[in-house]
């Protein structure tokens, strides 16, 4: 790997030549069309090596289609997800694991799955940072837990990073294109402890090296993504989650077969906001499995405060997810800000839950905020009014900020304006898909707890 990284938090840039800016500021407009660092940096994942007696190294795989692939069917075009949820997750389920599963992951020169670039990745297995879980949401007096992940697209999905990043020195993201039957899939594993959350004994196991450091992980979460006409009435796309729930008492040797279905949403419910809840609506836009459901339920309200649903007023969401949001809002999320969108303004315009509201007695304007945020978003159609869609892939869009802080650096150093300029880049450098600022951490009290008991 050729040595142009980020030193990150010391407001410092490696570079081989200052000769990749063109313009006064290296503005990303002006970018050539061969740029050698840019292309580095595109190609690099970690700032991590491999810890002393670990094996394996993860491989990225960004060598997307040249050429848009064919429309295909695909084995769930035949199921009707609203008749069928669970039997359109298995569908999609069996198709991210064929080949995948034989690889072990690994899809090094790989022409059915690819990785998203510019992601802040351990060096194992290509791990990125997670929300973590907090105290009480995964098991009864369980202190909390650090939770990563790693994603692929497949080669429909792969096409719409081709666009984008076809001059890999300057992106484009209003080119961005899934085609119906893009596929993302991403497993999600938890280094919490079995002994504690029991049905996680006999999971699937990963040595990974989150920030450095080599551990056992757990896989807990499947999460899967498509792209279905059939949804275009509302996003267009369908998400859909797994976990595994072992039996504590008799642990089998793991099989993703056995994986037991969360849920599927083809909508966010935009209507279902506070005021509705308190006459006993619910969501009609998805599918929750009961047993999950009750599973998390039981276990969710032995702590005060922190409610009971995975996603809010029961949407669909995963284990590890934030309970005030759900699948579709949070993905929804995804847009580029553009090369000065600073991460404080990204958090302070683009949170991760709709704003507080009191539960008891909501009033219109709190009912009205929540129903913003779970609107049902077209492809095309930006979170705020005014930045670039990137149609629900969040992949996409932590890349493309990482990207822009990359360049915000190089110009600061270049031409710094005041001080507070190094401050600004290094808030923005190397952003995990949750940035540190707003992931939970092990042992943190709930702060969803918090905002609910307004």
């Amino acid at each position: 790997m050729r040595s142009l990284a980020l030193v990150v938090g010391a407001g410092a840039l490696i570079l081989g030549s200052a000769a990749i800016l063109r313009g006064p500021l290296g503005d990303a407009a002006a970018q050539p069309a061969s740029d050698p660092a840019a292309e580095a940096k595109f190609l690099e994942y970690t700032r991590y090596p491999v810890p002393a007696g670990e094996t394996g190294k993860f491989q990225l795989n960004v060598d997307f289609p040249k050429t848009r692939p064919a429309a295909r069917a695909m084995p769930w075009d035949a199921i009707d997800f609203r008749q069928q949820p669970e039997a359109y997750l298995r569908s999609v389920l069996d198709y991210c694991l064929a080949d995948a599963e034989g690889r072990d992951f690994q899809f090094g020169g790989s022409t059915k799955w690819y990785h998203a670039p510019w992601l802040a990745r351990e060096p194992i297995r290509g791990l990125t940072n997670e929300r973590g879980s907090v105290v009480g949401e995964l098991a009864v007096g369980h202190g909390g837990a650090s939770n990563v992940a790693v994603g692929y697209y497949n080669d429909l999905g792969a096409w719409a990073f081709s666009k984008v990043w076809a001059n890999r020195g300057n992106p484009q993201p209003a080119a961005v294109d899934f085609p119906v039957g893009s596929v993302s899939c991403k497993l999600l594993f938890t280094d919490a402890d079995p002994a504690q959350v029991t049905y996680l004994k006999g999971s699937l196991e990963w040595r990974a090296a989150p920030r450095g450091t080599a551990k056992t992980v757990r896989l807990l979460q499947l999460d899967v993504g498509v792209r279905d006409a059939r949804a275009n009435a509302m996003t267009g796309w369908l998400f859909g989650t797994f976990m595994y729930l072992g039996d504590p008492q008799a642990p089998r040797p793991f099989a993703f077969k056995n994986l037991t279905p969360v849920g599927l949403m083809w909508g966010n419910d935009p209507d279902l906001g506070p005021i509705k809840v308190k006459t006993g609506a619910k969501p009609v836009e998805g599918w929750m499995n009961p047993v999950v459901v009750e599973h998390y339920r039981a276990i969710r309200s032995q702590t005060p405060g922190l409610g009971t649903d995975l996603g809010l007023f029961g949407r669909v969401n995963g284990p590890v997810d934030n309970p005030r949001s759900g699948c579709l809002a949070c993905h929804g999320r995804a847009l580029d800000g553009g090369p000065d969108w600073t991460s404080a303004e990204r958090s302070r315009q683009l949170p991760f839950v709709p704003p507080n509201f009191n539960a008891a007695n909501p009033t219109a304007q709190e009912d009205s905020a929540v129903r913003r945020f779970f609107r049902n978003l077209k492809p095309n159609e930006p979170f705020l009014a005014g930045k670039q869609s990137l149609d629900y892939s969040l992949q996409l869009a932590v890349g493309l900020e990482n990207y822009h802080a990359w360049r915000q650096q190089a110009r600061v150093m270049l031409a710094p304006q005041r001080a507070s300029d190094f401050k600004a880049v290094r808030e923005r450098n190397w952003i995990d898909v949750v940035p540190d600022a707003e992931e939970p951490k092990r042992g943190d009290a709930p702060a969803e707890a918090r905002e609910r008991r307004r």
